[in-house]
């Protein structure tokens, strides 16, 4: 199990949610993970996770 704390990010499909997505995800050291939540309806693929293959709409990655 990871000591890491979550970070839900509200608009990840947004240049700024998804830049923070990405950012989380990037650090792989780092003390956070992200949660990235998308508008339902916009798919998986729309999150700036489910476009990295990591985290979708509402799952922690």
């Amino acid at each position: 199990m990871s000591d890491k704390k979550i970070i839900a990010v509200a608009g990840a499909t947004g240049a700024q949610g998804g830049g923070l997505v990405r950012a989380i995800q990037a650090d792989t050291n780092g003390p956070f993970r992200a949660s990235d939540h998308a508008q339902p309806g916009l798919g998986r693929c729309a999150g700036a996770g489910g476009a990295r293959g990591r985290s979708g709409a509402g799952r922690s990655g």
